[in-house]
């Protein structure tokens, strides 16, 4: 608050924050469906090319496996998608 009014915050500074507290923890696709012995999907999608996975995200990947999530970093749509449907098969 600034005396009697209080300065509202842009969406967009809102947007970085919330990215910079967040990065690295959630990963980039959430399927909460129990399959094949697993709590659920998640996803770390990284570009064919020009993509650095962080320290922060093979962390984040490793604790979500032992807690029971099937939990991978993959490059590419294809390999999202073909990840996907192995999953929801129970293939994986």
């Amino acid at each position: 608050k600034l005396g009697a009014c209080q300065i509202p915050m842009s969406l967009a500074r809102w947007s970085r924050i919330w990215s910079a507290l967040v990065a690295g923890w959630l990963t980039d696709l959430i399927l909460d469906i129990a399959k094949g012995g697993y709590h659920g999907l998640r996803i770390e999608l990284k570009k064919l090319e020009g993509s650095k996975t962080e320290p922060s995200q093979k962390q984040r990947v490793k604790m979500l496996n032992d807690e029971g999530y099937y939990a991978v970093i993959v490059k590419g749509f294809d390999a999202a998608i073909s990840t996907i449907e192995q999953y929801m098969k129970g293939e994986l």
